[in-house]
């Protein structure tokens, strides 16, 4: 059996003065799981989205292009992780049309794409909102 070890790395750390990339113990794991970009909805256009790179959680253009390289080049594996607690507007888009969740699935993808992420973490809270398991199937599939 192969050993899989993934540790959770809550952005609003990174480079907060508690853990810069430079002494992350990248030899603890094998898969690492930063945390977390949210789904946001605009009233203006009716839509969702995904949040960008910046202060709202911490993630900036410049710490994602700081620790997926870093994880990569220890070898480890980096997976960018959607929704956490709160972010009721996930599964408002997750319930919503087959629209909402083409759109967030696609702009959750190109994130991944744009910034070299080898995976997802899809975190839809609280799971108990959750009131239509086959639109969550579906949009897991579009993922």
């Amino acid at each position: 059996m192969t050993k899989w070890i993934t540790a959770y790395f809550a952005g609003w750390q990174h480079h907060s003065g508690r853990l810069p990339t430079s002494e992350i113990n990248w030899n603890a794991m094998t898969h690492m799981c930063y945390f977390a970009r949210n789904i946001l909805y605009d009233s203006s256009t009716d839509s969702y989205y995904v949040s960008p790179p910046g202060p709202l959680e911490n993630i900036t253009e410049e710490k994602l292009a700081d620790i997926v390289p870093a994880a990569h080049n220890n070898g480890v594996r980096i997976i960018m992780s959607f929704g956490g607690a709160g972010n009721t507007d996930f599964i408002n888009a997750i319930m919503g049309t087959d629209t909402d969740r083409e759109k967030i699935a696609n702009e959750i993808v190109q994130f991944m794409v744009d910034y070299g992420f080898d995976g997802v973490d899809l975190d839809p809270e609280p799971v108990n909102s959750i009131s239509d398991n086959s639109k969550l199937a579906d949009f897991v599939v579009r993922c």
